[in-house]
């Protein structure tokens, strides 16, 4: 009975340990895939159902032999929340109690030690080997977007080289209405001119046939016929010359509201693409600063985690390398104690 209660008391430390180990490789590989799915447009990968199970094939082997506390008081039995700090914090005092002969390791704990941090070792590569993917995904994306910056840039070009093109068109079709609106008022000042001095024709003609009809007695009926022709054809001089003023007005309006209409919607257009375009730009640049902070924490979790298994490994190894004496001492203290 002495040396159950021994063994649930002193030996479970470095199994435990290795739970929170475990812990910290699972923690620090979950918090590394959501974070390289923010920078992905894919869902992340999450550990699968087959790797679940074996996590909790080895907490069940561990917890079946009563590898429950800690210290005294079984202040932790891994259902508490911690960070990874102060997991490795714990880990680190249990392996120096394990060095200082505080804590008794036997030969089934020190097998299950080994077989455990080989599990994590594997975790752990295969963590690395997913690390690599999901950089180089990350450089091909990176590749993406450069090349679609470039592409953002010829476009801001060509709208620029557009935008200069259509301001050109709108200053010459300006300059020609204003010009063509100055031809048609020249013309129109022109025949106004004539039908004013077709006016004072008349008049000069009137006061000739009446002389004529004073001097040589002709018919007024004569006379009043040829007046009236000539009235009727400058009522038709007036309304052609009307005429012509209105559709040259009308024509001018018409050009200037269609002129004005094509620079706004030009206008508008060139604002929403460049609008798009520095979006997209600004998209592109914090895409770029998460792919560089991410790289950064994956590099510091990966050497971190590496350094610890390795640190483990290695203490765990010494710790082997000393049990015969640690056995033996303890089956005295059992058989004294008998």
């Amino acid at each position: 009975m002495s040396e159950s209660k021994t063994r649930v008391r002193q030996l479970p430390s470095t199994v435990v340990s290795l739970l929170l180990l475990a812990a910290a490789v699972l923690i620090a590989g979950q918090a590394m895939l959501p974070a390289v799915a923010g920078a992905q447009s894919a869902s992340a990968s999450v550990p699968s159902t087959e790797q679940r199970a074996s996590d909790d094939s080895t907490s069940r082997a561990i917890y079946g032999q009563r590898y429950v506390g800690l210290y005294d008081g079984d202040n932790f039995i891994g259902d508490h929340a911690v960070t990874r700090e102060e997991l490795l914090s714990i880990v680190d005092r249990l392996l120096k109690d394990i060095e200082a002969g505080k804590i008794h390791v036997e030969s089934s704990d020190a097998e299950l030690l080994r077989t455990v941090v080989v599990e994590f070792q594997e975790k752990l590569m295969e963590l690395g080997n997913r690390v690599q993917v999901l950089d180089a995904e990350m450089q091909v994306r990176h590749k993406r977007d450069v090349v679609l910056t470039e592409q953002t840039l010829l476009v801001k070009e060509e709208a620029n080289d557009l935008m200069a093109k259509i301001t050109a068109f709108a200053e010459d079709l300006r300059r020609f209405v204003l010009d063509q609106a100055a031809s048609t008022a020249e013309e129109l000042e022109a025949a106004a001119e004539s039908l004013s001095r077709f006016s004072e024709r008349i008049d000069e003609i009137v006061l000739e046939i009446d002389d004529l009809q004073s001097s040589l007695g002709v018919s007024n009926a004569d006379v009043l016929k040829r007046i009236e022709e000539l009235k009727h054809e400058l009522n038709v001089i007036s309304s052609r010359f009307s005429t012509l003023r209105t559709e040259t007005l009308n024509t001018y309006d018409t050009l200037v509201s269609k002129m004005d209409d094509l620079e706004k919607r030009l206008t508008d257009a060139l604002k929403s693409a460049e609008e798009k375009m520095a979006a997209q730009e600004q998209r592109i640049s914090q895409l770029e600063r998460q792919l560089a902070v991410n790289q950064v924490k994956y590099e510091a979790d990966l050497n971190a985690l590496s350094d610890m298994v390795l640190s483990l490994s290695a203490r765990l190894s010494a710790l082997e390398s000393g049990q015969p004496g640690a056995s033996s001492g303890g089956t005295s203290d059992a058989e004294a104690g008998n």
